[in-house]
């Protein structure tokens, strides 16, 4: 684990899921389980229609097991993770995507966490049927019925693939640059020199864009460079980018 990017993550992992979320009476959370997604109301067509499309724009993977953590569905974004048809997935079929020296952890991480009733958070790797692989971050929790019992599991997957690239970067810098540098101007310095905007790298990190805009012109100014191409030489030359 890095762990310089735990708060990164954490960002990332609240702005896609609420694992506990509150119910309608009385505004209190269940710290255990979760209780089924508030819906908005109408009929069940238009409820069916409003959560297709959250799945179809999600910027996570999603998915939904049995009680048995066999996967009964996934979003399409699963398949940008895996480079394997949706289809693929279900039943034990995600277990041939995850990276073999990742999976016995998983597995008992997993129940782990399962058996104490617990949300599971952890990282492992995907492998495409390429070679290449996808880093993910992931949550699921329990989705319980009227009397608790566990019917499923719910979860989401964000690729944080970039995020650990370029973290491990800055790990492996030239000590001049992480000297005057602190840690958030080096992950803004690395997608600025990867060729990010000032709006992505806001997204990215999830800050505002002036304040992604600050910290451009301080890195700037600390590292005595005039332009975006200086940067981009300066990341180069210590090893921040490839080439």
């Amino acid at each position: 684990m890095i762990s310089s990017i735990e708060t990164d993550k954490q960002i990332l992992l609240n702005a896609l899921i609420v694992s506990n979320q509150k119910s309608r009476k009385g505004g209190k959370t269940n710290p255990k389980t979760s209780s089924s997604p508030i819906l908005p109301h109408g009929d069940s067509i238009a409820s069916g229609q409003w959560l297709e499309t959250l799945a179809a724009i999600s910027p996570a993977a999603i998915y939904r097991t049995d009680p048995d953590g066999h996967c009964v569905w996934v979003n399409a974004k699963w398949s940008d993770h895996t480079g394997r048809p949706e289809e693929a997935a279900i039943g034990e079929g995600w277990r041939k995507a995850v990276h073999p020296e990742d999976l016995a952890r998983l597995d008992k991480e997993w129940w782990r966490a399962a058996h104490r009733r617990e949300p599971y958070v952890g990282e492992y790797r995907y492998i495409r049927p390429d070679g290449s692989v996808c880093w993910v971050l992931s949550r699921t929790t329990a989705q319980t019925d009227s009397r608790g019992r566990v019917i499923g599991y719910i979860g989401v997957c964000v690729d944080i693939t970039q995020l650990r690239d370029a973290h491990e970067a800055i790990k492996n810098a030239d000590p001049e640059l992480t000297t005057d540098l602190t840690t958030r101007e080096r992950e803004v310095a690395v997608l600025l020199a990867e060729g990010r905007s000032n709006k992505q790298v806001a997204s990215r990190l999830d800050i505002s864009v002036r304040t992604a805009e600050a910290h451009r012109a301080r890195i700037m100014r600390k590292l005595r460079v005039g332009s975006l191409a200086g940067l981009v030489k300066y990341a180069i030359k210590h090893r921040l980018i490839e080439a």
